[in-house]
């Protein structure tokens, strides 16, 4: 007699195909091999996988493009401010090609701090007529 089946719980499959956990978490949650899942549900352990980052995108721009209205002292809207502004930093880093100014200035030293400017020389021969 060939041996018994395993349940394997689809909805938790997906569940963590979405949060992009490792084969051996999967494998480890559900209590069965990797071999298993991989004969089993190869296509649907991809497609859920694909979908996972998609969401995560959709939602980190939705909420970054949410709108909290400001409003005056009377409760008048006077303008609109991005619901979470370091989402929308983060989608745009990631995904709209946005970068930080990486600046290599050197540090001021304590006590060698300029003091005085020097007057610029335009004594009449570099000035346009």
């Amino acid at each position: 007699m060939a041996p018994r089946r395993k349940w394997i719980d689809r909805k938790l499959l997906k569940e963590l195909c979405l949060s992009q956990c490792s084969n051996e978490e999967i494998a480890g949650a559900l209590r069965v091999s990797w071999d298993t899942l991989k004969k089993r549900y190869t296509e649907a352990i991809k497609i859920w996988r694909g979908e996972g980052p998609m969401s995560a995108r959709r939602r980190l721009y939705s909420l970054g493009m949410k709108d909290i209205p400001i409003t005056d002292k009377d409760g008048e809207i006077v303008g609109y401010k991005p619901a979470s502004v370091p989402s929308l930093i983060f989608f745009l880093k990631n995904y709209g090609g946005m970068t930080d100014v990486v600046r290599n200035d050197q540090p001021l030293e304590r006590g060698n701090l300029p003091t005085q400017f020097e007057a610029a020389d335009v004594s009449g021969t570099d000035r346009p007529n």
